[in-house]
């Protein structure tokens, strides 16, 4: 049973022999054990470590310490698992046997492993090469981005295997999951972003299918400034013929300028209007009430000072009820007064005279 467990394909991880999680040795140390692992054997000399890792040191001499420094560090951050790392005057190896990596079930699975070993590792990669590893060193910052890219390629062909095993089995879900992982390696795979749509479309995940067309072209459209290639289109049109644009509306002609004359024109128009309506409203005030059948006049009580210039009111009762209203105005200066409002000297003058 191996004492560690090193996985690099995402963030670093490191797991015990029981089982437990190692908390971050510090970014050089993991630097170094992401180095041996992957070395041939698993062995590194200390030229190398310190030519990668402490070129920023002050002379060779101060970055041996360094390292030396570092190892001892190292074996007591790992605890129980501190025997898988092992070393000599002249080098810096991890045992075999006491060690498991991701890389390795990587490897293995590439070089004819069968479709287990391939979804195992599909499984384990969880993002890309020490992602999120920072080392203030040069010559290690360009050994990681060539190594990053390197292994991109390899987990993007262990996830289009991936991908592919399972859609065998009648996995869609599993196999567009797989796809999909190939696709965040690189999104500006066209390759990959084609043969995503394609899966969706061979499994009857026509929505997915669509989905991932328009993530692929918002990424092409914000990185690159450009639409999907030729490949992803046509991956696209077996299932959705290309969507024609609408022709461009003519654009509306300018309103007409308004011109003085124009305001003059609709003052004289809204001057008729309403000469003529004054016209009609006294027309209608001049015309005489008459009262309904059924009715009976009421008494109209005003005051003596205003008799002579008072215009009656025809008051009507109407049968089967004791509501008094207004049948129509003669005059704009009438004035109704009830008996208990009048003068002393009150007059009566009779409706409709």
């Amino acid at each position: 049973m191996p004492g560690l467990r090193i996985s690099l394909m995402g963030a670093p991880r490191f797991v015990g022999p029981a089982g437990q999680a190692i908390r971050d040795p510090g970014p050089k140390a993991t630097a170094l054990l992401a180095f041996l692992a992957t070395c041939a054997g698993n062995r590194a000399t200390r030229s190398e470590l310190v030519e990668l890792i402490w070129s920023d040191a002050r002379s060779s001499s101060a970055a041996r310490h360094a390292l030396r420094q570092c190892l001892v560090r190292l074996r007591s951050h790992l605890g129980a698992a501190g025997d898988a790392l092992a070393a000599d005057a002249e080098a810096v190896w991890l045992v075999s046997g006491a060690v498991e990596s991701d890389l390795d079930a990587l490897v293995a699975a590439l070089r004819g492993g069968g479709e287990t070993a391939i979804l195992e590792a599909s499984a384990r990669v969880r993002g890309s090469f020490c992602a999120g590893l920072d080392v203030p060193a040069p010559e290690f910052e360009t050994w990681l981005r060539d190594k990053r890219a390197e292994l991109d390629l390899a987990c993007a062909e262990l996830h289009r295997r991936a991908a592919r095993v399972l859609a065998g089995r009648s996995e869609p879900d599993a196999a567009i999951a797989a796809a999909r992982r190939r696709v965040a390696l690189d999104p500006l795979d066209e390759e990959a972003q084609a043969e995503l749509i394609e899966l969706c479309l061979r499994v009857g995940r026509a929505g997915a299918a669509r989905e991932a067309y328009d993530r692929c072209a918002a990424r092409f459209r914000e990185d690159l400034g450009i639409e999907p290639g030729p490949r992803v289109v046509a991956a696209l049109g077996r299932r959705f013929p290309p969507m024609r644009r609408a022709p461009r509306r003519p654009a509306p002609a300018p309103r007409a300028t308004r011109t003085i004359g124009t305001w003059i024109g609709r003052a004289a128009v809204a001057l008729a209007i309403a000469s003529l309506s004054a016209q009609v409203l006294d027309w209608a005030r001049s015309r005489p009430a008459s009262v309904g059948d059924g009715e009976r006049p009421m008494a109209l009580w005003v005051t003596p000072a205003t008799a002579e210039a008072a215009t009656p009111l025809a008051l009507v009762r109407r049968e089967g009820g004791d509501r008094r209203e207004e049948a129509k105005e003669y005059g704009r200066n009438a004035a109704y007064h009830p008996p208990e409002a009048t003068l002393r000297e009150p007059r009566l003058y009779p409706a409709g005279c």
